[in-house]
């Protein structure tokens, strides 16, 4: 999947506009996070790395650098350096990088 066909299929404008139930403040602003984060992804045992998260999307895809995609792998990223090195390596195992993806581990590791 190119970025091109990943970002119209997650865009779906309406024809009209659609009411809003979030309030803004006197300038239309609207307040950050009204959600307290229940649109995030919330990993309680195992993850799945990006490349099986979203398989046609690339590594380098605008995808994971915005939107949904970002905040992925961001939880991603919080939730495999919070594994202690034996659990770590366990994952690894389990789920080793593909050829177009080799190195992501470690540049998590290394950002950490």
């Amino acid at each position: 999947m190119t970025d091109f066909e990943f970002i119209k299929s997650i865009s779906n404008v309406p024809k009209r506009p659609v009411e809003s139930t979030v309030k803004g403040d006197a300038f239309g602003r609207r307040a950050a996070n009204q959600d307290n984060g229940a649109h995030r992804p919330v990993f309680t045992t195992q993850a799945l790395p990006p490349w099986e998260h979203e398989p046609g999307t690339p590594r380098n895809s605008i995808g994971w650098k915005m939107g949904t995609g970002a905040e992925y792998w961001q939880h991603f990223k919080g939730w495999f350096t919070g594994l202690n090195s034996e659990a770590r390596n366990d994952y690894m195992r389990a789920h080793p990088e593909p050829e177009a993806w080799r190195g992501f581990y470690g540049s998590l590791v290394a950002e950490a």
